[in-house]
């Protein structure tokens, strides 16, 4: 059997991704095993710390190893700058007085070209 891109199927990997319940559903697009084809992890992150950290809080049974790993898989994603989190609202801003070009967009698509500051 093989995926839609022509690369060999790895049962293994498909089984895995089935027995990856202890850690929260979300986080599994961080590991490295995870990576397209085979999984969600569409950014090809690869951190062995990170997939480090995820060992842990999937074969941790107790709150508190879990807590320190998650804890500790926080600080990692944010020091990698894994994943850049665009949030979109129509809420108030506020610009310095510095800032030219930025018109609020009228859909769900900003465009930050036309931005300067100075």
């Amino acid at each position: 059997m093989r995926f839609h891109d022509g690369s060999p199927f790895d049962a293994d990997t498909a089984i895995s991704s089935i027995l990856t319940a202890p850690a929260p559903p979300g986080w599994s697009i961080y590991e490295s095993q995870f990576s397209n084809p085979r999984g969600m992890d569409r950014g090809y992150c690869d951190s062995p710390a990170a997939d480090g950290r995820l060992r842990v809080v999937r074969n941790s049974f107790g709150t508190e190893p879990m807590n320190n790993a998650m804890g500790r898989l926080h600080d990692i994603l944010i020091e990698e700058a894994s994943l850049l989190a665009v949030v979109h609202d129509l809420n108030p801003r506020a610009l310095s007085a510095r800032c030219r070009g930025f018109v609020q967009a009228r859909s769900w698509f900003e465009d930050y070209t036309q931005i300067a500051v100075g």
